[in-house]
């Protein structure tokens, strides 16, 4: 809010900053939510965003909430890459899915 305030309209970049220091100080269920409002204001998730919001999910241990985040990245088109993978398998492992 204060971007816009100062006339700086926010976008992808500026959002994964955000996203990136609410996930170095352990605030997963803050960042999370920060994807959501991030869409709410029209700013397109990328393959950052979503690895942040992977890896919260898998520190938090849910997987199927990861499951449902990496289906939806694919849904949009964006290809994952080695950290997406790690972060979804991570997910599983913690959720105890081990099979």
């Amino acid at each position: 809010d204060e971007m816009v305030r100062a006339g700086v309209t926010p976008d992808t970049t500026s959002f994964n900053a955000l996203l990136s220091a609410y996930c170095a100080a352990e605030k997963f269920e803050e960042a999370i939510e920060f994807v959501r409002e991030m869409r709410s204001k029209n700013v397109q998730p990328d393959g950052v965003t979503f690895n942040s919001v992977l890896i919260a999910h898998a520190l938090l241990r849910q997987w199927d909430a990861a499951l449902t985040v990496f289906e939806e990245m694919q849904q949009m088109g964006i290809k994952g890459d080695t950290l997406t993978y790690n972060a979804v398998i991570s997910a599983l492992a913690n959720g105890g899915k081990h099979e």
